[in-house]
């Protein structure tokens, strides 16, 4: 594999703009290669070497710009027979001279990526940001000179060396000089953060078993010294690891919050071992506190800080790989460079890249190994094995064979026997054996577009997965179980099929001896029901919990405080209004039997029908109303306004089917157009934040994934498609059906865009962490606070300067909540600086 593709493979996402430019470098070694082939090539002519002219000729149609030739430059010159240039003279005293670092390993990689791990070179305190000859230290400037080897290297070879330079050369210096700088800043912040992140940690485990040592010591109080059970938490509260003794003095940063603790939490209510009066015996507590929103349990604050650990042994990991994968890359183009431009220099340059941070420092092996450490002896026992478990993600599948195979079959299965299905539904023969085949087709339409939106949700993914668009962040599943998009494929086909094998059974009464027509419909929501709901660890389990789940917080919206996964699963289920709408024969089929369905079970003139078709834009509306009231942006209530012309024109259709009167029209059709218009808006501006002013892409955003030409059509199609309704104007149930076709065709496109401009703002803010909320907000000393925005701790008085709050009440100091609704006036705020944030946080 080639280092460049390499490199993006392993990168991370969100961070690829803080990564070595390795490709832009490539780039400007193609121009050293082209301008060394022109000057040797102008040499070879005055000398009249044709063949050697020659050799150049078929060196510049290298592909990949950099020469093949092997550098001529010796004792004598083979192409000019004259003595050796300056610049090669100036290298070769130099490398000459310098010493054989026994004690550093010379990374060396080849084409296909690399070959051996780095080795840390010694540590220095040297950060910032340089010139190629010049280093910054707190003290001030030095050359180069001044490191390890300036003893053996004078500062005037050093100049003779780089003041050769061609003009492309230069360049490329110059170029990896702030490439450079600009790692060295990245990391820096990030190593800060990760330290100062590590401290915090540590405060709010100590908090936590404070917590745990005074609900035992409560306990103690309460209980009868001589039953069994005041033994047992006798010795448990003995065995307690941590029993500090918190003073003023040697524990500032937490004593007041100890004090909290040791106040309030006796008098709350419940913990892991029940219910414990105050040590007083009595249960009056201030009315701010005895609330209960404001307690919190042990079990809680242990689980969330055991999830704050992890993520953040994610990061460290993260970062490391950062700093490897850039050092490899520094090490590879120093190769390339010295193949190209004929004349090494890899040798010097790179004691230079080993000043900086990202290469020797070791403050983040510290951190991770105190994290370690930390997280085996709080959470595993002291068992290592078990501890590096918890913290490390498994090695992802390689393959996805079986899952395949398995969708392969299922599909197989499934293409036939639809054909043969079509034949049996555009039977007349079949509607008249059939008294209940109208009907039963339109609950089986209610269930063929969800099965089928699915599977275009399946796309979704794997376009997300080919453009490396991190999805998985985006919806904060959990990397240990996530699915792939082959595995994602397959429950929808297992669905699929069990969908059409019933219909097949159905209409060709294979067994209508045995089972009536009526009765098909209900076994396959029994049996999807029955797989969906399934409490065994087969099929996926622990992804269908998570839409169970999230689907219950779709229905349950306002009650809880919004994300992501929350207002994205809303908007899937606005565009499947089609199956809210005919899922009311479903229900009307088995509540009122008769013999003259199609009379009594006229769904679409029923007037609850279309209130609830409009359930899933209701929802909406309640999320950004939930939203504003979090948040206070007024632009959740312009979101509002648009699902609530949702509502009205699903109200308004419903109400022309009944009424079916010239005004009851127009009014219909002027509350779908003025939603038309304001959905199409908000798509295109909004939700893909295009048609940005001063954008370098007309029209569209400066930072694309995707080919320019995609944008322009996917706009022109959605905006089309927020018209499709104009075709189901009459009473079609078939014109009704392709329009939902239709609506979920465009949903799918919709999904790849909005996640791409989720993606693209993690991007531009280095967002790749998880946002997990630590039990207690704690001020910390002023030396290890982290600035979250505009959530910057405001003055306290000296009483209130140290203070520990329940999660429940505010958000945690460094791991607080993304406002996930885009908001495009945020974005031109980051850019003129009105904003203050910190990469990651």
């Amino acid at each position: 594999m080639k280092f460049a593709k390499y490199l993006e493979t392993e990168s991370i996402p969100e961070w690829r703009k803080a990564y070595l430019n390795y490709k832009g470098l490539k780039k400007r070694l193609k121009a050293i290669g082209n301008a060394r082939i022109a000057r040797e090539m102008e040499l070879a002519f005055n000398n009249g070497n044709l063949h050697v002219l020659d050799r150049f000729r078929k060196a510049a149609d290298n592909s990949d710009g950099e020469t093949r030739l092997k550098p001529k430059y010796n004792r004598s010159s083979a192409l000019t027979g004259e003595s050796i240039p300056a610049l090669a003279v100036a290298t070769a005293s130099i490398t000459s001279s310098l010493p054989s670092h026994t004690g550093d390993v010379v990374l060396d990689y080849d084409e296909e990526g690399p070959s051996t791990p780095i080795s840390e070179s010694p540590q220095t305190e040297q950060v910032g940001q340089d010139t190629f000859l010049e280093r910054r230290s707190t003290s001030g400037k030095r050359s180069l000179a001044d490191t390890e080897i300036s003893s053996e290297i004078s500062e005037t070879a050093y100049e003779r060396l780089f003041a050769n330079l061609t003009k492309e050369e230069g360049d490329f210096f110059q170029m990896l000089d702030a490439e450079l700088a600009k790692i060295e800043t990245f990391y820096d912040e990030k190593e800060r953060e990760a330290r100062k992140k590590l401290a915090v940690i540590k405060q709010q485990i100590e908090l936590v078993e404070e917590q745990k040592r005074v609900l035992l010591e409560s306990q103690l109080h309460a209980c009868s010294c001589s039953s069994q059970h005041c033994t047992l938490i006798r010795n448990h509260y003995e065995r307690s690891s941590l029993q500090p003794n918190f003073h003023s003095g040697n524990h500032p940063e937490l004593y007041n919050a100890v004090t909290w603790i040791r106040k309030r939490l006796p008098k709350m209510s419940k913990t892991f071992y029940g219910t414990f009066p105050s040590r007083s015996g009595t249960r009056e507590a201030t009315s701010e506190w005895a609330h209960p929103e404001h307690h919190i349990s042990y079990t809680v604050a242990k689980s969330s800080i055991k999830r704050a650990i992890t993520e953040f042994y994610r990061s460290t990991e993260m970062l490391k790989n950062y700093r490897v994968l850039n050092h490899m890359g520094c090490i590879k183009i120093l190769k390339k460079f010295d193949k190209v431009a004929g004349w090494r220099a890899s040798t010097i340059y790179t004691e230079k890249v080993d000043t900086y941070a990202f290469v020797q420092s070791k403050k983040l092996d510290e951190v991770i190994r105190e994290t370690e450490n930390i997280y085996i002896d709080k959470f595993a026992g002291g068992q290592r094995p078990r501890g590096m478990d918890g913290l490390r993600l498994p090695k992802q599948q390689g393959t996805y064979h079986f899952a395949s195979w398995r969708i392969g079959i299922y599909m197989g299965l499934s293409i036939p026997t639809c054909v043969r299905l079509a034949g049996l539904v555009l039977d007349p023969a079949t509607s008249s054996r059939l008294p209940s085949f109208a009907i039963n087709l339109q609950i089986y339409a209610c269930f063929v577009i969800p099965l089928l939106f699915c599977l275009g949700f399946g796309v979704n993914l794997a376009v997300w997965s080919y453009a490396r668009i991190n999805y998985r962040f985006i919806f904060e599943f959990n990397p240990r179980d996530t699915l792939n998009f082959h595995q994602f494929f397959e429950l929808p086909s297992l669905f699929l099929l069990l969908l059409i094998h019933t219909m097949y059974f159905d209409f060709s009464e294979k067994f209508s001896e045995a089972i009536s027509s009526q009765m098909y419909p209900l076994i396959y929501v029994g049996v999807a029901t029955a797989i969906l709901l399934c409490p065994f660890p087969v099929l996926y389990y622990s992804s269908r919990r998570w839409l169970v789940i999230s689907l219950a917080r779709v229905f349950a919206s306002g009650f809880f405080r919004i994300e992501f996964r929350d207002f994205f699963i809303g908007d899937e289920l606005n565009s499947l209004s089609y199956s809210f709408w005919t899922f009311g024969y479903f229900i009307c089929a088995y509540d009122r039997r008769s013999d003259d369905m199609d009379y009594t079970c006229n769904v679409a003139h029923m007037w609850v029908t279309p209130f609830v078709s409009a359930l899933p834009a209701l929802w909406r509306l309640v999320q950004c109303l939930r939203r504003y009231h979090d948040s206070s942006q007024r632009v959740h209530l312009v979101n509002a306004g648009k699902y609530l012309s949702s509502v009205l024109a699903m109200v308004m259709v419903g109400t022309n089917r009944i009424i079916g009167t010239p005004t009851a029209r127009f009014v219909w059709i002027a509350a779908a157009s003025a939603n038309s218009i304001y959905t199409s808006v908000w798509d295109v501006f909004m939700d893909w934040d295009l048609f940005r002013p001063h954008s370098k892409n007309l029209f569209l955003r400066d930072d694309l994934v995707f080919r320019r030409w995609i944008y322009y059509v996917v706009i022109i199609t959605d905006v089309l498609l927020r018209f499709a309704w104009i075709i189901s104007m009459g009473d079609s149930k078939v014109m009704s059906f392709v329009t939902a076709l239709l609506e979920a065709y465009r949903r799918i496109q919709w999904n790849i865009f909005r996640l791409e401009n989720e993606h693209l703002n993690n991007v531009g803010h280095f967002r790749a962490i998880k946002d997990i909320p630590l039990p207690f907000n704690v001020i910390p000393d002023p030396r290890l606070s982290i600035i979250v925005g505009e959530r910057r701790p405001s003055a306290v008085s000296d009483a209130e300067t140290i203070s520990s709050r329940p999660a429940s009440q505010t958000v945690s100091i460094f791991y607080g909540r993304r406002d996930f609704e885009n908001r495009r006036e945020d974005i031109d705020e980051d850019r003129i600086g009105h904003r203050e944030r910190r990469f990651g946080v």
